[in-house]
């Protein structure tokens, strides 16, 4: 069992400013399970990148992603656990309604002015 340090960033920007979570040892634990106890599952549309640091040295990029086991953790004794937000394709979409600038386009070429009409006023 250990404790690191985690924060999370989102295209340069804090989303979770440094966050001790406890990490206990197990078969089948991967950053996945630390990212979530960290974030409370909030960013799942999002393609993460995982990073390591001892903290005199730099941070180092961990290939696996969030798939990567935490063994290496207590083996490499880091102590500080950095995950960077990119937005994935399937969370960058074209809206699905008309754009606002077509429709005020068509609406100006329409005539929306009532009908003339000729008042008697004898």
């Amino acid at each position: 069992m250990g404790f690191f340090v985690v924060c999370v960033l989102k295209e340069a920007k804090t989303v979770i400013s440094d966050k001790v979570v406890k990490v206990s040892l197990t078969d089948s634990f991967q950053f996945h399970n630390i990212f979530n106890a960290a974030t409370n599952e909030q960013f799942e549309s999002y393609g993460v990148q995982v990073f390591l640091k001892k903290p005199p040295e730099k941070w180092v990029y961990v290939e696996e992603g969030l798939e990567g086991d935490i063994t290496m953790l207590f083996e490499l004794k880091f102590t500080h656990i950095k995950f960077v937000l990119e937005a994935t394709e399937a969370s960058i979409q074209e809206p699905q309604g008309p754009n606002a600038f077509d429709l005020l386009m068509r609406n100006s070429q329409l005539v929306c002015l009532p009908e003339q009409r000729k008042e008697d006023t004898r």
